[in-house]
């Protein structure tokens, strides 16, 4: 349907058929590929949630019930998190410095 609205846009602008025709293939192209490039990062997203959700609940169980590895793997993620929390505060100051 938006590759129709931009044929007749373009139609409108200028009558010429092969801009036409060249300016529907290619707004349909982008919407397939726009298509696709969502679907695959939908997917993305479901399969990390799959795995993330229990990590997380075996993390809290973990913790909970004084395990050392998951006390470790914790005490990794959250120094992890604090670093990359600080490397963006630094590059945010820097870029407002400019």
């Amino acid at each position: 349907m938006g590759a129709a609205f931009a044929g007749f846009i373009s139609y409108v602008r200028n009558p010429d058929l092969l801009s036409t025709a060249f300016a529907v293939g290619l707004t349909f192209l982008g919407a397939l590929l726009a298509l696709h490039v969502l679907h695959f990062a939908f997917r993305l997203a479901v399969l990390l949630g799959k795995i993330a959700i229990p990590v997380v609940a075996i993390l809290l169980i973990g913790c909970a019930l004084h395990w050392p590895v998951a006390e470790t793997a914790v005490d990794w993620l959250r120094a992890a998190g604090h670093q990359g929390v600080d490397l963006a505060a630094r590059g945010w100051t820097a870029l407002q410095a400019r």
